[in-house]
Formats: structure tokens, C-alpha cells, sequence
């Protein structure tokens, strides 16, 4: 393989990880404007429901968006979304608790393993469509 075909690779997979990385930072701390302990405004981490996450990608429309909300449907009991609903966002805010972290790291993860580069506006939609999920 070709020195620089090779860079080139690592290159762009260090950018997709480093994306990654920042997408489940800012999944983990958008919420830390708040005065008070971030702790208490995350929920509990949950047992996850088992998903086969192709048939999620074509339900998602091949968007990370979407996409995430499907998975977060399909990984949460269907009592606790009923729960949730009204009380539950992605990262939490003034009147909303975040989302379990476990829940949010998996998220974080397939969407990481699925697509090649997230934007911002991807990070943007993934945050709508998550919320979406649970107002009532």
C-alpha cells in the first residue's frame, strides 16, 4: 500500500474517532450549565434492550438523527419511554433529567461504529430527534 494512500486512512479514522470522542463528550456534559451537582439531574444507568441495529439504520432513514432516536425506542422498555415522557431529555435541562449515561455511551457508540464522520448539525438532530422522543 502507498505511504500516502496509508496516511490518508489513518488520518481520516483518527478524525472519525476524535468526533466520536466529542460527540459522547458533549452527549455527556451539555448539561453543565447548571449550578447545581450533575449528577443528580442524570438518571440511573438501566438494563438496555438487545437491538439488531440494521434494521434500525433503514427504519432511522440511514440518518444519525433519526437513527438515534430509533435506537433509544429500541434499547428502553416500553414502560419506562411511557415513564419518561414530559420528564426525560438527552443531556437534561432545567425542567428534564439527562438520559441513563450507559444508555447515552451506547448511543454514542453504534452511531460512532455506523457513520463515518458526524457534524455538528448530525450532533444537532440527534439531539431533536432523542427529545422529540420523549415530549409529551
Amino acid at each position: 500500500m502507498k505511504p500516502e494512500l496509508l496516511r490518508n486512512m489513518l488520518t481520516s479514522l483518527t478524525s472519525t474517532s476524535c468526533l466520536a470522542v466529542e460527540l459522547l463528550l458533549k452527549i455527556q456534559t451539555d448539561s453543565k450549565d447548571s449550578d447545581n451537582d450533575i449528577d443528580e439531574f442524570i438518571l440511573e444507568d438501566i438494563s438496555l434492550l438487545r437491538v439488531t441495529w440494521e434494521a434500525l439504520l433503514l427504519q432511522g432513514g440511514f440518518r444519525p438523527g433519526p437513527y438515534a432516536a430509533c435506537l433509544c425506542a429500541a434499547m428502553v422498555p416500553p414502560p419506562l419511554i411511557a415513564q419518561w415522557h414530559g420528564h426525560v431529555s438527552l443531556t437534561g435541562t432545567r425542567t428534564t433529567v439527562a438520559l441513563p449515561r450507559n444508555l447515552s455511551k451506547c448511543i454514542a457508540q453504534v452511531l460512532d461504529e455506523t457513520f463515518e464522520e458526524i457534524t455538528e448539525a448530525d450532533y444537532r438532530d440527534v439531539k431533536e430527534h432523542i427529545n422529540t422522543l420523549f415530549r409529551i
